[in-house]
């Protein structure tokens, strides 16, 4: 009996320990992906939209134009963001393409904010912008 208990025992500690360590993991992930979206809309804010477009990946040229980002830039008021806060947060793998996708809210230096899903795609080693939009 002493040799059950100790299995179970064992086996909980076990558990726990994965269990924290999973949860750890996913926090760093969304931790990541947070930072990664600030550092964008901030790159917006200090070095303008033309160096930050330069920094998104191929597949979001593709599908905007410098011009669409740059418009959504100036409609946003991007230039007054103050910080993005994520709520939510998911990664899939499809035909071999890694994507992750952060929901959470854009504020701004007047108080105002919106909500917006922000989708990055791993291109070699790094995380690039795949594309963005208002939160449904």
């Amino acid at each position: 009996m002493k040799n059950v208990f100790k299995v179970l025992i064992g086996a909980f500690v076990v558990s726990v320990v994965g269990l924290t360590l999973f949860i750890r993991s996913c926090m760093s992930s969304i931790n990541e992906v947070e930072s990664d979206t600030r550092a964008f809309f901030q790159l917006i804010v200090d070095q303008g939209s033309q160096v930050a477009y330069d920094q998104t990946s191929d597949y979001f040229k593709s599908a905007t134009t410098f011009e669409d980002f740059d418009a959504f830039v100036n409609d946003a008021d991007i230039v007054n963001y103050v910080d993005f806060q994520a709520f939510g947060y998911e990664t899939s793998i499809k035909s071999g393409v890694s994507t992750k996708t952060v929901n959470g809210t854009l504020t701004f230096n007047d108080g105002s904010s919106f909500d917006i899903y922000f989708d990055w795609v791993k291109v070699g080693e790094e995380w690039e912008v795949l594309g963005f939009g208002g939160a449904q």
